[in-house]
């Protein structure tokens, strides 16, 4: 099977780095899901903003503990769902909650091991 370039140079990023990139991806969608929030009054663009800070300080503190999985779980309230919605903005923010959500834990807790 050919693979896309890009996913040959990911398959060689060490797991930190793997972790890295999808934080980078997840803070420019941060906007997204932040702007959906403040217009429909629904979720709380916090709730996502200290989940992604929380993934960049166990890239940066050795020792950092965080439990993502308790985290992800009051995250999942605050996803919102294309059928409660009549405008475009839901998905590019149910796009930024399903990038931070995916395999956060077990990305981040390789990273801390």
């Amino acid at each position: 099977m050919l693979q896309n370039p890009i996913h040959l140079r990911l398959e060689r990023l060490a797991s930190w780095q793997h972790v890295t990139f999808m934080a980078c991806l997840c803070e420019r969608m941060y906007p997204n899901y932040a702007v959906f929030c403040q217009q429909t009054g629904f979720g709380d663009g916090q709730i996502y903003r200290r989940i992604l800070d929380l993934i960049w300080e166990t890239l940066t503190v050795k020792d950092a503990k965080v439990n993502f999985d308790s985290q992800l779980e009051k995250f999942e309230e605050a996803i919102p769902s294309a059928d409660d919605f009549d405008l475009y903005g839901v998905y590019p923010a149910i796009d930024a909650c399903v990038a931070l959500s995916h395999r956060t834990s077990t990305a981040c807790s390789s990273v801390s091991q």
